[in-house]
């Protein structure tokens, strides 16, 4: 996920909610999501392995 899509997404729900943030925190909120989500990708491409066949799923 890219920081610029992380914070579209938490601006939306800011809206959604009438929270208020600073620039500041948005800012490292985005940058949070961003990591979680690379974090997440990268760990489940780690446990991921292709099937013999084809077209099969490849999950442990």
């Amino acid at each position: 996920m890219l920081k610029s899509e992380a914070e579209r997404v938490i601006r939306r729900a800011l809206e959604e909610t009438g929270a208020q943030f600073t620039e500041e925190q948005i800012d490292a909120l985005s940058l949070l999501v961003s990591r979680i989500a690379i974090t997440t990708v990268e760990e489940a491409l780690a446990q991921w392995r292709p099937s013999g066949g084809m077209g099969g799923g490849g999950h442990r």
